[in-house]
């Protein structure tokens, strides 16, 4: 990491062993406070007008790589990655390989930290309608193939969900697995693990769930859970139900 943003070394010199894979498998070590409260980091990913600069000021919990914890700074510190090596913003690059490709049906937007700063709120500012986002899901059903055009390299798609035990998360799930920002349910089978689903999920109810086995993608947008206690389940069942009533 600290070839693309060498900065990061003069807080603390254990940056230098900070990987990518340890950003997108939320294993980094950087420091954050995951509560609400307005002295919390949660907050001050969501509201600071500056985001750099807030990345500039964040020391490290322990060293990278050790264990997981959900961490909003990390796909911030990619964002700023990501501008380095295209000299663009997430955005703006995001748009020229993805979205101008997948004929999407509405506009959509994509969150700044603040006009002046101009960073692509990696963390929380996608802003499309559902239709739209389930066309991602069709991109990770067809390992990165959309009509005739390889928009991410197949490698690439077997890397990102080529999951083991290093990637398990038994505190959330006994089958939950997390690798390169994607939530993964999996079971094990002997030495190959089968995987039943690939997750995105936001703060405050809004789901995308892939189902590689049964060819099924499911977005749930919405403001709150609306006392649901595992949408997950709620998506099984809807699986299940379409599965036992195809008619071909």
């Amino acid at each position: 990491v600290i070839d693309y943003i060498p900065n990061l070394i003069k807080i603390d010199t254990t940056y230098k062993e900070l990987r990518i894979s340890d950003l997108m498998d939320m294993q980094s070590g950087i420091q954050f406070k995951d509560h609400d409260l307005p002295w919390g980091d949660k907050p001050k990913a969501y509201y600071k007008p500056k985001l750099r600069e807030r990345i500039l000021e964040l020391p490290l919990e322990h060293k990278p790589g050790l264990k997981f914890k959900y961490n909003s700074y990390n796909p911030i510190l990619m964002g700023m990655i990501i501008e380095k090596v295209t000299n663009l913003p997430p955005a703006t690059y995001f748009e020229k390989k993805i979205w101008n490709n997948l004929g999407m049906e509405y506009s959509g937007s994509w969150s700044m930290d603040s006009q002046n700063s101009g960073m692509t709120k990696m963390e929380s500012g996608l802003n499309i309608r559902a239709i739209d986002f389930a066309k991602f899901g069709r991109l990770l059903l067809y390992e990165g193939h959309w009509n005739g055009n390889q928009l991410i390299s197949k490698d690439w798609m077997n890397y990102s969900f080529a999951i083991s035990k290093d990637y398990k998360l038994p505190e959330f799930a006994h089958d939950l697995y997390y690798r390169n920002f994607w939530w993964i349910y999996a079971n094990k089978k002997e030495s190959e693990y089968e995987i039943t689903s690939i997750a995105g999920t936001g703060h405050l109810g809004q789901y995308l769930f892939v189902f590689p086995k049964e060819n099924i993608v499911i977005v749930r947008m919405g403001k709150h859970d609306k006392n649901v206690d595992s949408w997950r389940t709620v998506f099984y069942e809807i699986v299940n139900h379409l599965n036992n009533n195809r008619t071909y």
